[in-house]
């Protein structure tokens, strides 16, 4: 799925999320806030986040989830404002949702891994995407 795909589908996951980031192996990592919502910090170090942090966040947790419990879903990190989810792409790099600390972390996780898992599906079985409701709001949320 495109950048915009993504980060539309991964909006609509819970009216909380502010903030969705792709990166690809071999492509600058990409990002974009929910339409009125201002940035906590200067974009150097959103950058930093997606090309440093998240992906050895994501390796090392991998390394451990692969050793005996059967891979790696995603990550949560609760910073002191707000709360992030980190999940592998299924084609590699990663994607990563900021948001707000009334959202449940482990609600939009699943949502998020169970969405991509579908696509993949979807797309390893030769369908064509025509849409991205594969990402559906979290159970509760509008």
């Amino acid at each position: 799925m495109s950048f915009d795909q993504l980060s539309t589908a991964a909006f609509a996951l819970d009216p909380g999320v502010r903030w969705v980031a792709v990166a690809r192996p071999g492509a600058p990592p990409r990002w974009r806030y929910r339409p009125q919502v201002l940035a906590l910090n200067e974009s150097a170090s959103d950058e930093a986040e997606e090309r440093l942090a998240n992906p050895a966040i994501l390796a090392l947790a991998g390394a451990r989830g692969d050793w005996d419990l059967d891979g790696l879903r995603y990550v949560a990190i609760a910073y002191g404002k707000l709360t992030q989810v980190i999940a592998p792409l299924p084609e590699g790099g990663h994607i990563s949702l900021l948001f707000d600390g009334g959202s449940d972390p482990t609600v939009v996780g699943q949502a998020l891994i169970t969405g991509l898992a579908s696509e993949a599906d979807h797309n390893h079985n030769g369908a064509t995407v025509e849409s991205i409701e594969f990402l559906r709001p979290a159970a509760g949320k509008a």
